[in-house]
């Protein structure tokens, strides 16, 4: 627990207050050495550190402790989960004192989580998503709708990690993905699953991932599907999409991994925003439940899919970051204040940081952005 914020101080989007608050804490602390290596000894086999955070917030503070758990431990492998702030790079309001520290924020956390983290899944607000088919999910401020969502499939797209009769670890699982080393991936899935249709229709998976950087034909590197709860059918017509992916022009090169496991089980607190009324039938009816589960008739379950993948198209994401801090420095050149960082080497050295991880990605910025650098304006 951190002490609260004062009411008249506003932390979001300020990376000086999560570096302050850090060094705060682990002074008084000792996360290293208290914390973080009682849990490190209740594990029986420990291959890496899995983190969820917010970046607005919460971004210079993780890159802190993801500073010191690599300098404590430097063979362990992370995964990291950013969740992005509502700012893009470019929108109406991108000149606002606001969104321009979000927006610098989120840059500063990504490029610092290249070094410090193996694998990578930034998650773009709820507000920037698409429509999820098959619910009613509000998704302009219900957090306790989205994050149920998001949760589903952070839980799927890792549990080949977490059997135990699997041969996953965290470092085979991000080397199959990340050839010849970009570190960032990118989420997409379909929950629920409308099994009455056609399952493996592309159009129907949400990328929580790209969101407005989103661009066609983007050649993947590569790709892990998990399935969860499929019939031998489904999962016959899976394999018959699967070969007809891999045979287009943007999944020649890539590798494709599929896992198919037993249902995603809801658990009660999972709110009932599906369309189809079946899946919580029993819920609503208040069937009693046994607490030994025999069966997955028991228990809520749905049917969907999970997906990790690598595409050239997260060098879009990358490019509008670098161009966005491109433009604050001619701002600033010009006398305006940006995102109180006062030292112009530091933005200097952002924009050349991002471009550089764009160029791992393979693709021109300026022929697979365009003008109006492939994002969509809210307006």
């Amino acid at each position: 627990m951190l002490p609260d914020v004062p009411e008249w101080q506003n932390p979001e989007g300020d990376w000086t207050h999560g570096l302050e608050a850090f060094s705060k804490y682990n002074q008084d602390a000792h996360l290293m050495e208290t914390s973080v290596r009682l849990f490190l000894e209740e594990c029986d086999s420990f291959q890496g550190l899995q983190v969820t955070n917010d970046s607005s917030t919460f971004g210079s503070f993780t890159r802190s402790f993801l500073t010191a758990f690599q300098d404590e431990l430097s063979h362990a492998s992370t995964l990291t989960i950013p969740m992005l702030s509502d700012a893009l790079p470019n929108q109406s309001e991108s000149t606002t004192p606001l969104h321009m520290k979000k927006t610098i924020n989120d840059a500063l956390y990504l490029r610092d989580l290249h070094e410090l983290s193996l694998l990578n899944v930034p998650i773009q607000s709820s507000k920037k998503w698409s429509s999820i088919p098959g619910t009613s999910l509000d998704l302009d401020g219900s957090l306790y709708h989205s994050s149920a969502l998001l949760s589903a499939h952070v839980e799927t797209f890792t549990l080949p990690l977490r059997l135990s009769d699997s041969k996953e670890n965290l470092q085979n699982f991000a080397a199959e993905l990340f050839w010849p080393g970009p570190r960032f991936g990118q989420l997409s899935g379909i929950f629920p699953a409308q099994l009455g249709s056609s399952f493996t229709r592309l159009e129907k998976s949400v990328n929580f991932s790209s969101g407005a950087f989103k661009v066609s034909n983007a050649p993947c590197f590569g790709c892990k599907n998990v399935t969860r709860g499929l019939t031998i059918p489904y999962i016959e017509e899976y394999n018959t999409w699967i070969s007809t992916l891999t045979s287009s022009v943007g999944y020649k090169d890539a590798v494709i991994t599929s896992a198919h496991l037993p249902a995603y089980p809801l658990p009660s607190s999972f709110p009932d925003f599906f369309q189809d009324t079946s899946i919580l039938r029993s819920r609503i009816q208040n069937k009693p439940r046994s607490r030994t589960v025999s069966s997955p008739g028991e228990v809520p379950c749905v049917t969907s899919m999970s997906s990790l993948s690598s595409t050239s198209e997260t060098a879009n994401f990358f490019a509008a970051y670098a161009k966005y801090v491109d433009r604050c420095i001619e701002r600033r050149k010009s006398g305006e204040q940006v995102s109180g960082i006062d030292e112009p080497d530091v933005l200097k050295e952002l924009a050349n940081d991002l471009w550089t991880m764009h160029d791992g990605y393979g693709i021109d910025a300026d022929s697979s952005l365009g003008a109006d650098d492939g994002i969509e304006d809210d307006d």
